[in-house]
Parts: structure tokens; sequence; C-alpha cells
């Protein structure tokens, strides 16, 4: 919202004298709404995002502006790094991928995960998996979703090797 908003006629109230303070408080917001100075710039997305360390140091020396835009917010984590995006566009392409996704196993996902939606929500890698897995690191991708060593730790154990083999 970018404006102040309360969703309280999903609650009840506790006694009739709340219920008489929400009923001046919504006519009040109606008379005289209080818009956020940064509604032209907000923007919303994904939370999952993979980001490279160039916006990290960014986001971390915009903490008090930040602070300024979200801390009052409700549930924000879906505006913020969009946002940031926003008032720095060169990180845009480097984050999000700019067409849409099929899941389909040959399409890049975005957010530089590979994710296999198309056989479970999200289907378990195991390690019959290797080598699809190794296939969309070469694609680009640098994260994957999603592992349990309670279905199949062999998985885990092999791609952790092979990472300790890199270094």
């Amino acid at each position: 919202r970018v404006q102040k908003y309360h969703f309280t006629h999903n609650f009840r109230q506790p006694n009739k004298a709340m219920r008489l303070f929400r009923k001046i408080e919504k006519a009040e917001q109606r008379a005289f709404p209080v818009r956020k100075k940064f509604a032209g710039i907000l923007a919303f997305g994904s939370n999952w995002v993979s980001l490279e360390n160039d916006l990290v140091q960014v986001l971390l020396r915009e903490d008090d502006r930040i602070r300024t835009m979200f801390a009052r917010g409700f549930l924000v984590d879906e505006l913020l790094v969009p946002t940031m995006l926003n008032i720095y566009p060169e990180f845009k392409d480097r984050i999000y991928y700019d067409r849409p996704v099929h899941d389909r196993p040959e399409e890049f996902q975005g957010s530089l995960r590979y994710i296999n939606w198309w056989d479970g929500s999200p289907y378990v890698w195991r390690e019959k998996d290797y080598e699809t897995l190794l296939a969309a690191r070469r694609q680009g991708h640098l994260f994957s979703r999603k592992f349990d060593a309670e279905v199949d730790n062999a998985i885990i154990d092999k791609i952790a090797g092979q990472l300790l083999e890199i270094k």
C-alpha cells in the first residue's frame, strides 16, 4: 500500500468504543489521505533473488533510505529489492530474467535458481539428477532447489564434494 490502510474489517472489534474509533479513523483517512512520497518508485517482485556483491553493497549503503521507505510497512519483503532496482536500474538485468517462465526444463528460470516445478512442487533432486543439475549450472544457474537429506543424501554429498574440489 502506498497510503495508510487498515484491514480491520476482517477482524472483530473487542468493544463498541474500539469500533467507533475505527470508524472515525477510516473516515479521517478517506478525507485526508496520506500518500507515501515513494509511490512512484515502489515495485514488487519475488523476494527469492540471488544478489551480486555490487548490489548488496549498494543496499548496505542505502540502509537509511531503506529504513525510511519500509520501516513502517507491513510485509514489505517483496517490495524491497524491486524498489531498489527502480532506483538503481543498472542491476535489473543481472537479477531478474526478463521473459516469462513456463516451467519447461530448457527455459532459464530467473533469480539464478534452478527449480523443477514441472515434476513436483518443487521436485526434490536426487542423485540420478546430477547431470541435469550440472547442465543447469552451465546455463548460468548459481543455485538449485530443492534438496532433502531424508529423500536422497547422496546428491547433497556429490555436489558438496564437487564444490570442495573446485576450491
